[in-house]
Formats: C-alpha cells, structure tokens, sequence
C-alpha cells in the first residue's frame, strides 16, 4: 500500500551511433512525440540505425524506454513476419548506449537521409503494453482535398499496387508498395492540398517531379482538368500525374465475330469505372464459347496498362468458380505492351455464364469497395 509520485523533466529520442539525442514534445495522455527528425545514420559514413529513448526524471535518475531484445534481429522482416512485441517499449535500467536497442531495415536503408518521427505511447491507450509509432520518412496515410478533387472531398491515397511486367505466375504474394501511395481520381483546374495523418503538408515541383514537407499549409494547382493516376514516392520524395484517356472492357470470343474488341467504360467518380447492358458475345454459330476479357487503361501519354486477372489465364475449376478463391475479383496491373493478347484474362464459370444476355462490369480503383482493387460483374 505505498505509492511514487515521480517527475518527468525530459524523454529524448537516444542514437546509439554517434550518441545524438533530440528531446521529444509531450503531446498528452502519455504520448511524447517528434516529428520531422533529420536522421543522421549516414553521418560520417555510418550506417548503424540503432536508437531508444532515454527518460529523465527530474532527481537526476534515468531509464532506458527500449525493445525487448539486446539486438533487433527481427528489423529486416515485414510488418506482419514481425514478433508481435516488436513495437512494444520495455523499461530498462540506464547501462550502455547498445543495449535493448530498435534497428530499421538497414538493407533497405529505411529511412536513411529522411525526415522521420517517433512517438511514445506510454499509457496502455492503444494496447496491453506501451507502444512506439515510428515514421521513418513515409507516412502512415496521404490524403488528397481542395477545390480541384471530387465534390471538393478528401481523396485518400492508397499503397500502391506495382505494375507488373510478365504474366502471371499464379503468384498471390504481389504486395503493396511499402513507399508509395497512389489514387485514380477525376482533378478539376484549381488548387488541392496534400496532408498526411500526422496533419503535414506537401509541396509538389512541377518541374523535376519532385516534392517535399512544407513549412506552412500549401495548395498544389492543376493546371488541366481531367481523370488521373496520381502517385507519390516517399522514399525518392517524386511523384507522377499521369491523365487516363480511357478505360475499356476487352471481350474477344476466339471463334469468330462481327464486334470491336474493345467496349469503353464510363467514370463513375472516386476511382470507378463501369459499362452496362453490355451485349455479352461468347458464342460461335457451331455453339463454341469462349468467355476470356480483361481492362484496358489507356493513359494520354499512350501507356496502356492491362487491369486484369493474376494467373496466366483463368482456366482451373478452382480459379474459374469465384466462390473457391476469395480473390477471383482481385485486379492487378500489368504492362499492357508486355503480355500476349490473351494473358491474365478472367472467364466466367463453365464459358456458360452469361450466354446470350447483357454483361455489367465496375472496377474499383480507389478501395472504396474492398481492401484491393476489384471488379464485379452481373448478367441479366
């Protein structure tokens, strides 16, 4: 039945090598945070990225707030092969400057020459244990709003799902990019913001293709109306507005037929396209079908990308029947110019679905309608 009633003079982010410390802001209800820190792990050609945090009472007394292990091992691992008490912070005894220590992915130079920012979280508000949240020069969410987007409404940027080269290899581990965030969006001429969750603006600079963190609230202007990709890079600090001159729906029966090719879809807003009523042709005159199609997005600049399935073609009973593989719907982004006319395409199941009626497709390219960009598909 006793009690310690402790002050706090200072929390300080400690870096290990060349033994920097910056104090961090107590924001409340236990978090203490720094945001925007020059990280120094190339000074003087060093490259060792281990840091914690020291806490300063005001007797003079001191503690490490650190990670549960003598040395980071599990850095280099994604987020979800982590051990779950890699983000945990443990109280240790003030020692030496390389004890209990966390490393980035020094392979990957995570966050070398960034600005990156840390917070504390030392009340058990958002977990069991206390917690670190780090920035490491790539924010956590990127939000796109102004005059110019959508209804003047918040845009959200997504991670970003890469363009891929060659056809599919049945492989299903085609992950988000950990840097990047991106959105397909309709940009009217005028001004727009771009804001992170930790409330920073960015700057873009239109003539190299770059942008950076700025000191004060800032509008970006487009200067020409249309539908557009808009992606940014937070390792290389560059982005890329590139304008859609369309999508369309890719249809071609293999026996055979008196119709395009290729069907245009319209824009729906916030990143969906979709063609209705459309005369689903699957059928020869001697009652062979094939059901094969993909997207076309085709850019102003002439790059065109194929929005299409994620295996070499959509045969197996166990990829042609949606209800036996949760991501049948799943788009995924291919160089259109690197794979064969029929690559990647979906079928419908048994090339009997739809037989002689009318086909409606939406693609989702926002999230707004799952976690990944889909597609759906109806026959009346």
């Amino acid at each position: 039945m006793t009690y310690k009633f402790k002050e706090i003079s200072k929390v300080e982010l400690f870096i290990s090598s060349p033994g920097n410390k910056a104090e961090l802001t107590y924001e409340g209800n236990g978090v203490w945070g720094i945001m925007d820190y020059a990280w120094n792990v190339k000074e003087g050609g060093n490259t060792d990225s281990r840091h914690k945090f020291i806490c300063t009472y005001a007797d003079g007394s001191s503690e490490f707030w650190g990670h549960f292990e003598d040395d980071c091992r599990d850095s280099e691992k994604s987020e979800a092969e982590k051990n779950p008490l890699f983000y945990n912070i443990f109280r240790h005894t003030f020692s030496n400057q390389w004890d209990n220590t966390w490393k980035v992915n020094e392979k990957e130079r995570e966050g070398y020459g960034k600005k990156v920012s840390f917070w504390v979280h030392m009340n058990n508000t958002d977990d069991d244990l206390f917690l670190l949240e780090r920035s490491l020069g790539v924010p956590l969410a990127v939000n796109m709003q102004g005059s110019a987007t959508e209804n003047q409404e918040a845009i959200a940027l997504n991670k970003a799902l890469p363009v891929l080269v060659a056809k599919g290899s049945d492989d299903l581990n085609v992950g988000r990019e950990a840097s990047i965030f991106e959105c397909f969006t309709q940009l009217s001429s005028g001004d727009f913001s771009i804001t992170d969750d930790k409330g920073r603006y960015y700057k873009l600079d239109a003539s190299n293709m770059t942008f950076a963190i700025a000191e004060n609230p800032v509008t970006n202007t487009v200067s020409k109306a249309g539908i557009y990709w808009v992606a940014l890079d937070f390792n290389a600090m560059t982005y890329k507005m590139r304008e859609i001159e369309k999508v369309e729906l890719w249809n071609k029966p293999w026996f055979g037929h008196d119709v395009p090719d290729t069907a245009e879809m319209t824009y729906q807003g916030q990143g969906e396209w979709s063609i209705s009523d459309y005369a689903w042709v699957v059928s020869h005159e001697d009652g062979r079908k094939d059901t094969r199609y993909y997207f076309i997005c085709t850019y102003v600049d002439g790059f065109k990308e194929r929005w299409a399935y994620y295996s070499d073609d959509c045969r197996g009973d166990q990829n042609s029947n949606p209800g036996k593989y949760p991501n049948f719907y799943n788009i995924y982004r291919f160089d259109h110019s690197k794979l064969g006319e029929w690559d990647d395409s979906w079928k419908t199941q048994n090339d009997s679905e739809g037989v002689g009626k009318k086909a409606t497709f939406h693609i989702y390219m926002n999230n707004t309608y799952a976690a990944d960009y889909k597609h759906t598909r109806s026959f009346k």
